[in-house]
């Protein structure tokens, strides 16, 4: 078994530094190998090998009936954010997530966050575990896989 990604890695076609190693899966042994960059979780491990974990569209959905709190922020563009957001959603492009760290740090509120397939919310999540920001969640399938299941997409405010 090879130790834990150091140094640059790959997320979603961009490379990042990371000081520490990105392996915080409670158990080491639920992982599986992933080439040359460290370590996938598998499906019954709790956190990635970025330091996050995912969710579902039913799962969020339940976390809603329950009355669960919860930030759910889009991470797309304004220009994708204007066909549509899932109700309740804080927009917050990508590109301006470095610049509101500081926000998200030292909460206990769980964030989900989501973008249109998945890829980009989970390098924000990744970004934001790096910076030390627990409870981050990307959202399996972005908006995609929200509205294939039948959830409501509304206009943005």
């Amino acid at each position: 078994m090879h130790p834990p990604a150091r140094g640059l890695v790959c997320i979603s076609g961009w490379f990042r530094y990371a000081p520490r190693p990105l392996l915080n899966a409670r158990r080491p042994e639920r992982l599986a190998l992933r080439g040359e960059f460290g370590f996938q979780a598998s499906d019954d491990a709790e956190r990635s090998v970025y330091g996050f974990t995912e969710i579902t569209p039913d799962e969020l959905e339940q976390w809603r009936n329950e009355g669960k709190t919860f930030r759910l922020l889009d991470v797309r563009s304004p220009g994708e954010t204007g066909r549509g957001v899932i109700p309740g959603a804080e927009l917050i492009p990508l590109a301006t997530l470095p610049l509101r760290k500081d926000e998200f740090t030292g909460g206990d509120t769980p964030l989900v966050i989501y973008c249109q397939s998945g890829a980009r919310s989970a390098q924000a999540c990744a970004f934001l575990a790096q910076q030390g920001v627990d409870g981050a969640s990307s959202l399996r399938g972005g908006i995609v896989g929200w509205a294939q299941t039948g959830k409501p997409v509304v206009s943005p405010d």
